[in-house]
């Protein structure tokens, strides 16, 4: 196999290994930012807006 076709061959594979990497990226911070689980120590009302989708 020719050297500048191995390259060719990799370049797909290392696209999808960092588009996988910012999709896993992406939902980490999604599920830090929107946690569906309140901080029971502050009253339901008072977090109303940033839990209404949850709700």
């Amino acid at each position: 196999m020719n050297p500048n076709d191995v390259s060719v061959l990799s370049y797909p594979v290392t696209v999808a290994r960092q588009w996988l990497s910012a999709v896993a990226a992406s939902a980490e911070w999604y599920s830090a930012v929107l946690d569906p689980r309140p901080d029971l120590s502050v009253p339901a009302h008072t977090l109303r807006l940033p839990y209404a989708w949850w709700w």
